[in-house]
């Protein structure tokens, strides 16, 4: 018996149907995206790194009260440029030094200018210059300032300047009558070596009052009556110097018998010899003491003498 072809056509199309149907199930959605394995993920774990060292400050001179002399602190700056430790300047006065917290390794360096200051108790080791010649700092090293001989050098300085002849004649400036510089007065007056006009003594007055006072007798002494000034300390010099260029007198010339105030800075054809400590080197010293201080070494006190500072037009 035949099978009929419709049937079998069918048959064909039922087959057909079937095989496309399990080809739709074994193909994989067209919107379903790959999932990755769990395992194949990769895991970042991150190390805490470690803070960077700070570095150790490096041993360094710390000065204190050097306000009171550029040359000082001149001669500080230049002895470190040639030096292994460097200078730091800090302002405050013997205050500044007793509260100072140090980050590293210091020294400390003092220009110890007022006698009614007392060194503080510190816990790093202190270099000072003793400006007025002060003694007694415990076990702090010194650059003590022996003012013997600048007011006899000073005065003398201002007898022999040309054209001056015995006895010259002088205005004296000092800080009072019990004074060194009064006393090597008193005694070249004794000798006919010096004619005083007049005197004037600090004592307790304010430096003002000596400057009004130096006007006044230049007021009264007209040219060619006086031949020098004769100042006992570098602010009275100062003073006189001032008063001087400001009213154009050149027909005498100031003598000092100290180098504090900065009159060491102020020499000129008015000022033309200063006699006192010589402040540059004095910092430069200082600074080698405390230099050796910071290497662990000993440094004995020691004795800064008067020098004559002079003027020269060609320096």
């Amino acid at each position: 018996m035949k099978t009929p072809k419709k049937a079998t056509v069918a048959g064909i199309s039922l087959l057909f149907a079937v095989l496309l149907g399990g080809c739709g199930v074994l193909s994989a959605p067209a919107n379903v995206q790959p999932t990755a394995s769990p395992g194949a993920d990769s895991v970042s774990i991150a190390t805490a790194s470690p803070a960077p060292a700070e570095p150790t400050p490096k041993p360094e001179i710390v000065v204190f009260t050097a306000e009171a002399s550029r040359s000082f602190q001149e001669g500080l700056t230049d002895a470190a440029a040639q030096g292994q430790y460097a200078v730091t300047f800090i302002s405050g006065g013997i205050k500044a030094l007793a509260s100072y917290q140090p980050s590293g390794s210091i020294c400390a360096i003092v220009y110890w200018d007022d006698p009614k200051d007392t060194l503080p108790t510190v816990g790093f080791p202190v270099f000072a210059y003793a400006a007025r010649g002060q003694t007694g700092a415990g076990n702090v090293s010194l650059l003590v300032y022996d003012a013997s001989g600048a007011a006899e050098d000073a005065l003398e300085r201002a007898i022999a300047y040309p054209p001056h002849e015995t006895p010259v004649r002088l205005i004296g400036l000092f800080s009072s009558e019990t004074s060194p510089g009064y006393t090597a007065w008193k005694a070249a007056a004794a000798k006919g070596r010096i004619f005083p006009k007049t005197e004037f003594f600090l004592d307790d007055l304010e430096m003002q009052a000596a400057s009004v006072w130096f006007a006044e007798q230049l007021d009264e002494f007209y040219p060619g009556m006086i031949d020098a000034v004769y100042a006992e300390t570098g602010d009275l010099a100062i003073a006189a110097v001032h008063q001087l260029r400001g009213r154009t007198r050149e027909d005498m010339e100031v003598f000092s018998a100290s180098s504090d105030a900065n009159a060491d800075l102020s020499l000129s054809s008015l000022m033309p010899a200063v006699v006192g400590a010589d402040l540059y080197k004095a910092g430069e010293f200082c600074y080698e003491g405390a230099a050796a201080l910071l290497q662990g070494k000993t440094v004995e006190s020691s004795v800064l003498s008067p020098s004559i500072l002079e003027y020269s037009p060609n320096p």
